[in-house]
């Protein structure tokens, strides 16, 4: 068998091509240049498998690691979700009791309390849109 170099293997395919379209019997080099051939395209596709695997690897650590990510974050604003309601309910049951108490004072009827709660809700006021105006600048 003879070991050639890339033009020596074009004219052996080319010697292989003839051998068939002419319908000679194929000699033993002709047989060995086509498993040499069929040999050096199953490499190739071998390494080319090789390299769209590795490929998809790195894709699925790049997924894996995102998906990760999205869990932790999804886990932290669970979390502050659940702080929100915590703090939401206790501010509820804190503004039921001011007006609960509100309602009281009110009933009871004393004039001079509801003048002070007014005067002092609107002072509130005044104070409160003094510091969102100081606050935007």
């Amino acid at each position: 068998m003879r070991r050639g170099t890339g033009a020596d293997m074009n004219n052996g395919g080319a010697r292989v091509a003839r051998s068939a379209l002419f319908g000679r019997p194929q000699t033993d080099e002709d047989r060995a240049y086509s498993a040499r051939v069929a040999s050096k395209s199953l490499d190739m596709h071998v390494e080319q498998n090789d390299r769209e695997l590795e490929n998809i690897r790195e894709k699925v650590s790049t997924l894996r690691q995102v998906s990760v990510e999205i869990h932790n974050s999804l886990d932290a604003q669970t979390r502050m979700l659940g702080d929100m309601q915590v703090d939401m309910n206790s501010t509820n049951d804190s503004l039921t009791r001011t007006i609960g108490k509100l309602g009281e004072m009110i009933s009871s009827g004393s004039s001079s309390s509801t003048c002070m709660l007014a005067l002092f809700l609107v002072a509130l006021f005044f104070t409160l849109y003094y510091i969102a105006g100081y606050l935007r600048g």
